[in-house]
């Protein structure tokens, strides 16, 4: 009697549990462009975007009807090629300056959905990145390179359900970096300025995943 009881008091709680999937997990995979803005960039003649790859995976804690909490971990290529064009070679042949930032990041991000069955959403809030190599022309340059980024990212994203469980999900993330790039970390920079260049970097990426609910 007494397990029957316990049953009809437990059972709207189960039930509800069941139904409302509060937990989600994505892998997937972006493709991005990268490019850096501030001192000294406009210097240059031309800029190109260093178009990468990253992936990851990323979770999802529903917080309410419209709002959860989204994280996770992945891998992001950043970067851009710097080009001034040669003068009077060879008195001055110019620069080409390919440099490339790979990071491993936290993003700590806001989703709010909205639209038709909530397919629609927002992202916004912080990343948290790790450097994880830099080189210039092929050459490292990890030492004039910040270790640690934050970033600043909004984005908005679609999500098509495939069954009860699972869902396909598009989304477009930008973020800006908060923290200049170059850095001063074995006390000399060479021929760099000892009050290092207030650089940052800016990164779109198009994701695509799958949305598995727990």
């Amino acid at each position: 009697m007494k397990n029957s009881a316990l049953f009809l008091l437990l059972f709207p709680f189960f039930s509800f549990s069941q139904d409302t999937q509060s937990f989600f997990i994505k892998p997937y995979l972006g493709f991005s462009n990268s490019s850096q803005f501030g001192e000294t960039i406009k210097s240059f003649d031309k800029q190109k975007c260093r178009k990468a790859f990253t992936i990851g995976v990323m979770t999802e804690n529903t917080l309410d009807e419209k709002f959860s909490f989204v994280s996770g971990i992945q891998y992001q290529q950043m970067g851009s090629t710097l080009i001034d064009n040669p003068i009077d070679p060879p008195l001055y042949e110019g620069i080409y300056d390919k440099e490339k930032f790979d990071y491993l990041s936290v993003p700590l991000l806001i989703k709010y959905k909205f639209g038709v069955n909530q397919k629609w959403n927002v992202q916004a809030g912080f990343v948290l990145s790790r450097l994880l190599s830099a080189t210039s022309n092929g050459q490292d340059i990890s030492h004039v390179i910040n270790y640690n980024q934050v970033g600043a990212s909004l984005g908005f994203g679609y999500v098509i359900k495939i069954n009860d469980r699972m869902s396909f999900s598009i989304d477009q993330q930008n973020s800006v970096g908060l923290i200049k790039n170059t850095a001063n970390n074995q006390g000399t920079l060479g021929y760099y300025k000892s009050n290092t260049y207030k650089i940052y970097n800016f990164y779109s990426c198009l994701n695509f995943g799958i949305q598995i609910g727990l």
